[in-house]
């Protein structure tokens, strides 16, 4: 087997082929009470690939998945692979009008989805059939495009390169995990941390165990990371919080969690630590763009007695520059934007020249030039070179893992009768997570609609771009040179029952 960890020429499905020849009889699913072997896993992945070959997907095709979390599912993400074409995964619960945006935008030349999903994705289900032929891909050939939040209203594609997904997955540098391992499956696919949880795992000879499709009560996790023996368990921050406050007995289950995608609560990483001392913590930081990882930092006692939790080191074959607003290096222990470099970096995003120019940007006398994708994340390296988060250079949040333009969910908001204007910000309850607040002037002074505004959105926005709390502004609040003061927005009465719709 190939063991070198930095191969440019790797692809995901290659690794995984490795592995299948290797232990063919090693379980590489499993869900709902059912096993598949990676033999299985590999025979059912090559008929997907056969069935697409056939049907004119080649090499540099884009191929739609509208799945929900199931063996399917994985065989599908494989056979796409396989075929030589990247997949565009989307999330089957999203609005139709927004599937069709973001399928039409990558040009999909065909969609595999469950026999759920809304009417306007054509199924195509293969699962079974002869080997397809080696495709011509390598580590620089595309593996997936995934779609974030856009200020304008219209999502942005994120092209990532297999050599990415192999360097964040195969054989990690910031997490030990190989064939006795067991990874929870969790994320939505559309969600970046679904490349962490699948590939971590089938990259790796080891299982990925799959959770039922929809989110899962604190109880209801505990159970299933018990009876599947889950030893890795990635979590998004607001339910690495909920866990902690309801059932912070599972951690003493696993060996390792690793949590991310929005700023660590030092109160719940001290009571995570307390209640499993044995389980070791691991507090992420990546973009999509940046192929999920960039920084890892093992949560230690010392991080515990105040201040923001690192985010950690570069992990392996990454680098992170501390920039200024002229594109160079600020001083030791200054504050600057996190421009990341190295085998992380995605390719580009999708047919938008003007992003691309503006956030993958090389700069002459940092990184001999070489492209760095500028987060927009604010930073600062300590004295012993581990970094700290330190907010945005722009208005964009993350809520529940997920990356939010403020700007898509206003116009959104904007686009119904009732609404004059609309500002929408984060705001944190009084549990310590952070939710989504829109701020409505209605129109014509008629009293707001809640519940026709909160329909309005469903039918337009992905879930976790839906506010959680509408509150009724006369007017929006501004700063002397005209723009909304999202700072100076009000906070909700969390406790009040009529704060929520």
């Amino acid at each position: 087997m190939n063991d070198t960890v930095n191969d440019v020429n790797d692809t995901v499905h290659g690794r995984f082929e490795q592995w299948a020849a290797r232990t063919p009889e090693a379980v590489a699913i499993e869900s709902d009470g059912r096993s598949y072997t990676y033999a299985e896993l590999d025979a059912w992945a090559n008929g997907v690939a056969a069935e697409l070959a056939a049907g004119g997907v080649g090499v540099g095709d884009r191929v739609g998945l509208c799945r929900q979390r199931s063996p399917a599912m994985v065989a599908s993400l494989l056979g796409i692979l396989k075929a030589g074409a990247a997949y565009v995964p989307v999330d089957p619960a999203d609005p139709g009008p927004r599937l069709d945006m973001v399928l039409a935008d990558a040009e999909v030349s065909t969609v595999l989805a469950d026999e759920h999903t809304p009417e306007t994705v054509p199924e195509a289900v293969p699962e079974a059939g002869a080997p397809a032929a080696p495709a011509l891909v390598d580590g620089a050939s595309a593996a997936y495009l995934m779609y974030t939040s856009g200020s304008t209203g219209r999502p942005k594609a994120v092209v990532v390169e297999h050599h990415s997904v192999v360097n964040l997955a195969a054989a990690p540098s910031y997490v030990g995990i190989g064939p006795r391992d067991r990874l929870l499956h969790l994320a939505p696919i559309a969600f970046d941390a679904s490349v962490f949880e699948l590939w971590g795992a089938l990259l790796n000879g080891a299982r990925v165990v799959l959770t039922p499709p929809g989110p899962l009560l604190s109880e209801t996790l505990e159970e299933l990371v018990t009876r599947a023996r889950i030893t890795v368990l990635w979590l998004p921050t607001a339910l690495f919080h909920r866990q902690v406050d309801e059932r912070p007995g599972v951690f003493r289950r696993v060996g390792t969690v690793i949590t991310g995608g929005e700023v660590l609560s030092v109160s719940h990483a001290r009571r995570m630590t307390e209640a499993a001392p044995e389980c070791v913590l691991l507090n992420a930081y990546g973009p999509t763009e940046a192929t999920t990882f960039t920084a890892v930092h093992r949560v230690t006692p010392a991080d515990l007695d105040g201040g923001p939790v690192p985010i950690g080191r570069p992990i392996r074959n990454v680098r992170v520059h501390l920039l200024d607003a002229g594109g160079l290096p600020v001083a030791g222990g200054e504050v600057g934007e996190l421009c990341i470099g190295g085998a992380g970096v995605g390719r580009e995003y999708w047919r938008r020249p003007d992003l691309t120019a503006r956030s993958f940007v090389s700069y002459p006398h940092v990184a001999g030039g070489a492209v760095l994708y500028r987060s927009g994340d604010l930073g600062r390296r300590r004295a012993d070179g581990t970094l700290e988060f330190h907010g945005r250079l722009d208005g964009q949040f993350k809520v529940r893992g997920h990356r939010v333009e403020p700007g898509e969910v206003e116009n959104a908001l904007t686009g119904h009768p009732q609404v004059r204007r609309a500002a929408v910000a984060p705001r944190t309850n009084h549990h310590g997570d952070t939710r989504l607040v829109a701020y409505v002037v209605p129109a014509n002074g008629e009293p707001l609609d809640r519940r026709r505004l909160r329909a309005h959105l469903r039918a337009l926005l992905p879930g976790y771009m839906v506010p959680a709390v509408f509150v009724e502004l006369p007017q929006l609040p501004v700063t002397p040179n005209g723009k909304t003061d999202r700072s100076a927005l009000p906070t909700p009465d969390w406790t009040r029952k009529d704060t929520y719709v």
